[in-house]
């Protein structure tokens, strides 16, 4: 069935890195970076935060994602060995803290490769709109900029 909506070919087309995470909770808080956080901190991971110092959970909490290319070199691992791979790297940032709990999830579609020129794309009409990180940038900001895009564009 054809919607008859005429989307530009090169939205079908936006490639991803792919992420693999470890979600922590530990037995003590850490200090991560100055602010709660750090980019591209070493080799396997581009990303950690504190969950804590961010408000979203009350108990210490870390996670950690690690690079596109190592995500990509281990995505079809065992998710045990993910673990353990994960947790052995981790230890360097956990500042001799324990692991109590800890998840591995994996993120298929993590971060848009390009990003579409505009923060949102709108159909002819004015009626449809799509959004996401593709438009105006990876993560969650970028995602949360081409929705109130979108909305400015639906309201106009």
């Amino acid at each position: 069935m054809d919607s008859g909506v005429d989307l530009d070919e090169t939205l079908m087309r936006t490639e991803y890195d792919r992420t693999i995470g470890l979600l922590t909770t530990l037995d003590r808080p850490v200090a991560v970076g100055s602010n709660g956080g750090l980019q591209d901190p070493d080799d396997t991971f581009s990303f950690i935060g504190d969950n804590a110092s961010k408000g979203i959970c009350e108990v210490p909490a870390i996670t950690f994602h690690a690079h596109p290319a190592w995500s990509e070199a281990h995505w079809d691992d065992d998710t045990d060995d993910l673990e353990t791979l994960l947790r052995a790297a981790a230890a360097t940032w956990r500042d001799g803290a324990e692991i109590v709990e800890a998840q591995v999830k994996k993120w298929r579609l993590a971060t848009p490769r390009s990003i579409w020129p505009a923060p949102c794309w709108v159909d002819a009409t004015g009626t449809i709109v799509l959004a996401g990180d593709a438009f105006a940038g990876p993560k969650v900001e970028g995602a949360h900029n081409s929705g109130l895009a979108a909305a400015h564009a639906l309201l106009d």
